[in-house]
């Protein structure tokens, strides 16, 4: 599709023009997250939560209209190996595989897939022969037109194996198959978009000055410096750990404890601070391996519980905690990081499942609590709340939460959420 700068500014203007009848419609101009008890909250900074422009590899804010133009990017184009495009015919009741041949390192496989007629399962195949992608639960003629894209981020050599299967109809299939490589990982807009990368300097840390906002308090503070997380301590009611910085400083860890010890006090574990989990020195530990990561489409609370504490003044249909794209990750790739613990090793431990996701033959938690034996702190997990950005695509940089993650985090740290009745008022994401 072209640019074309009259249909997207017929876009802009279509899309506020929704969003402003969206908010008048809930009625209330202060919405905003109440902290009646006036508890205090810190948000711990990583090493890698904060993505610049100074980090690409091409120029930026230099508006080269002949590269534009052009396409050229000055030797910082996509450099795309291995694509092919072929067409496959697989009768009723047999099976085909056509094999993908990966040379060399490359940054992402992709894979088209189009019924042109009748219907197929696929499914996809590394060399090693285990499975990576699969439609086996349903046909191509129910993908939405026909066709679905399959990305694999940082493929291994060798040859892959797509497998079609003609098992479920009553006509032969006729299946449309592009693949493509990518080895730059860092793509030029300019080369692949035809305009120039705006200045970005961001973090996930960038959400506190918004739900400071909307709660009309000076909290949550950041913490930039894992180091200093005890001289904190004393001064909050809740630490919200989104990534596993200092997982294995045993000072770092022996603080974050010292929240748990203590009467009504939380530790907010997000992202791949999730891990904290499966270390034996943390206070709610659980066996390393219950602890998994997992990629995904979105970022998605999965399967609700609509009775926990952690999703009230939400609703049913509400399922996206934040928006996966801005922050760097491609969901045609199911690249989107998510940390889940395994069900029966969280229960286990005396936790009470919010959200879950089903994976095969295991159930991952995506949000829930656990009290503290021996003592009344809380550990709650809110998985794929706050993710670390990525500079692998192109994408408008920044850390877009959704009103139930917001929603969430603010249950999650004590404070009280919009009301019910404003609530009522907001829609499913």
């Amino acid at each position: 599709m072209s640019f074309d700068p009259a249909v997207v500014d017929l876009q802009i203007r279509a899309y506020k023009t929704t969003l402003e009848s969206f908010t008048s419609y809930t009625g209330n101009e202060n919405i905003a997250i109440e902290n009646p008890a006036g508890e205090k909250v810190a948000l711990i900074d990583g090493d890698s939560t904060r993505a610049t422009t100074s980090e690409l590899p091409y120029p930026v804010g230099r508006h080269d209209g002949d590269a534009a133009a052009s396409g050229s990017s000055g030797g910082d184009a996509v450099i795309g190996v291995g694509a092919t495009e072929t067409q496959e015919s697989v009768p009723v009741d047999e099976q085909m595989t056509v094999p993908i041949k990966m040379e060399g390192e490359a940054h992402r496989l992709t894979a088209t897939v189009d019924a042109t007629t009748g219907a197929a399962d696929v499914t996809l195949y590394d060399p090693s022969g285990a499975i990576v992608r699969t439609a086996d639960e349903y046909t191509m003629a129910t993908a939405p037109e026909g066709r679905f894209v399959w990305g694999v981020n940082d493929p291994v050599g060798g040859t892959w194996e797509l497998e079609l299967s003609n098992e479920r109809g009553d006509q032969g299939a006729v299946i449309s198959i592009q693949t493509r490589s990518v080895t730059e990982p860092q793509r030029d807009p300019r080369a692949a978009l035809g305009y120039n990368q705006r200045d970005y300097d961001v973090s996930i840390t960038d959400v506190a000055p918004s739900y400071r906002a909307a709660s009309n308090v000076v909290y949550p503070a950041v913490v930039r410096d894992p180091n200093v997380v005890e001289s904190v301590i004393d001064h909050v009611n809740a630490m919200v750990v989104p990534t596993d910085t200092g997982i294995d400083r045993s000072d770092y860890v022996e603080s974050l404890n010292t929240v748990l010890t203590d009467e009504d006090r939380t530790v907010v574990l997000t992202d791949s601070g999730v891990q904290l989990l499966g270390e034996s020195k943390f206070s709610e530990s659980i066996s390393e391996d219950a602890v998994q990561r997992v990629t995904r489409r979105g970022i998605s609370l999965g399967t609700r519980n609509e009775d926990h504490s952690l999703l009230e003044g939400t609703q049913p249909g509400q399922r996206e905690l934040a928006r996966s794209s801005p922050l760097g990750y491609a969901s045609t790739a199911n690249g989107v990081p998510v940390y889940g613990v395994d069900r029966d090793a969280f229960e286990a431990a005396g936790g009470s499942v919010a959200g879950y996701h089903q994976r095969e033959d295991k159930t991952l938690v995506t949000a829930g609590t656990i009290r503290v034996p021996g003592g009344s702190g809380e550990v709650v997990i809110l998985a794929g709340l706050l993710p670390s950005p990525t500079q692998q695509n192109l994408h408008p940089f920044g850390l877009s939460l959704t009103h139930l993650g917001y929603t969430v985090l603010a249950n999650g740290v004590g404070h009280a959420p919009p009301s019910v009745e404003t609530s009522d008022s907001v829609q499913s994401n």
